[in-house]
């Protein structure tokens, strides 16, 4: 599978770091990525910060992020 870009955590218009999401391949494996970058100009560039994912780790982490942000709104964090 290519890489392939599946966005940018973050306002583009009013930051210059933010965490890019994409599909990669590291080490002949497929996994998701999440890593920190910055804006140079209208380019984010990466950063070696972050962390990848293996493909059976997904739907765990979407569970931790969906009883984090559960606990942010009962807590009037997150609205």
């Amino acid at each position: 599978m290519k890489n392939m870009e599946l966005g940018i955590v973050g306002s583009e218009k009013t930051t210059t770091h933010a965490i890019k999401v994409a599909i990669s391949e590291w080490q002949g494996r497929t996994g998701v990525d999440f890593r920190r970058c910055y804006k140079v100009g209208n380019e984010w560039r990466h950063t070696q910060k972050g962390i990848w994912l293996q493909p059976h780790e997904i739907k765990e982490a979407i569970t931790f992020l969906e009883r984090a942000e559960a606990e942010l709104t009962k807590a009037g964090i997150l609205k």
